[in-house]
């Protein structure tokens, strides 16, 4: 697949704090890799050799994790000094492109079929393809309606449930044409879901979704987070994880979708259910947790509890026998 692509690698991810307090969020761990790093194993599966990526959170840092590329794509960098919003910062970074472009996230996990999804695009005509997921609660998305072939006639961002149903949502994969991308303002802060695509609908141009039927996840939030390291671990995203972690303990436990580094220190009695454990923490003797994120090098004392919730920082030391994030279930 011969395509320009653009990796919209640039956020900071909030919602993902602590876990991101000391990275930008591409760079969030899950299962011994960064979760940009199953981006770029996806684009070297449908033949895609090199990449642009945009950033502005922390650019040395995505910088230093990847250098010239991994997983066989090369990477180029285009830094912004200050946050030009989705479109803008791909319009930045291939201001004089004349191809079909690919755009992707580089803070999601998906196992898209990118080539049927270029199939689909050239074969309707589209100026612009949405790659869209269908999910249970789409409020937090960008949600799409669309006529039976395809054609999108309304796009709302971030919905309450008042202006209709539609569980389609904006994945963050795009395929635009040079037409749609000289729509996008030079130098100016421009967003895709915000500006760009609702425009394409008032204007009537051919704005199109496909639908994926593979896996999606968007890595925006804890939840999510330890919900697509359960999926890496169980095998249902379309990727080997880079490390399984520790998978057993001698008299506790570790569930099926817990990631714990083998680089932390785990006491042999601990129980770790639907969690994440990262490098250098300290995990005492009779710890209970359960969909909870320990940062590196944080301590938990013996007899502790964490549920459903928590995270503790990087470096963070929560005493013995202490309950974090309500009481357990």
């Amino acid at each position: 697949m011969a395509l320009q692509t653009v990796i919209m690698a640039g956020g900071e991810g909030v919602r993902l704090r602590p876990l991101t307090q000391t990275c930008p969020k591409p760079l969030a761990p899950m299962c011994g890799e960064e979760v940009m790093g199953y981006a770029l194993q996806l684009l070297h599966r449908h033949g895609i050799r090199r990449a642009h990526a945009t950033l502005w959170y922390r650019p040395q840092d995505v910088i230093q994790a990847f250098g010239e590329g991994r997983h066989g794509v090369a990477l180029d960098y285009s830094i912004e000094a200050q946050p030009l919003g989705t479109a803008g910062s791909v319009k930045r970074a291939i201001a004089h492109n004349n191809d079909t472009t690919l755009v992707l996230s580089g803070d999601g996990l998906t196992g898209c079929d990118l080539t049927k999804a270029l199939v689909f695009h050239k074969k309707s005509g589209a100026m612009a393809t949405i790659v869209l997921s269908s999910v249970k609660n789409p409020q937090q998305y960008g949600v799409v309606f669309m006529q039976p072939d395809g054609r999108i006639t309304r796009f709302i961002e971030k919905p309450n449930w008042n202006a209709g149903v539609s569980c389609l949502v904006n994945t963050g994969i795009y395929l635009l044409e040079p037409e749609a991308l000289a729509m996008i303002p030079d130098s100016t802060p421009y967003d895709f879901g915000r500006q760009l695509f609702p425009r394409m609908v008032q204007m009537k141009l051919p704005l199109y979704g496909y639908e994926s039927q593979e896996y999606w996840c968007d890595v925006g939030d804890p939840a999510a987070f330890l919900r697509a390291q359960g999926d890496l671990l169980r095998g249902k995203t379309g990727f080997v994880p880079t490390d399984v972690g520790l998978r057993t303990l001698q008299n506790g436990y570790i569930s099926r979708d817990s990631y714990v580094s083998p680089l932390a220190h785990v006491a042999p009695d601990a129980r770790i259910e639907n969690s994440c454990i990262l490098p250098g923490a300290q995990i005492g003797s009779g710890v209970r947790m359960r969909g909870s994120i320990v940062c590196r090098d944080a301590a938990i004392g013996r007899g502790a509890t964490l549920a459903a919730g928590s995270m503790l920082a990087a470096g963070a030391h929560l005493g013995a026998f202490a309950c974090c994030g309500g009481a357990w279930q």
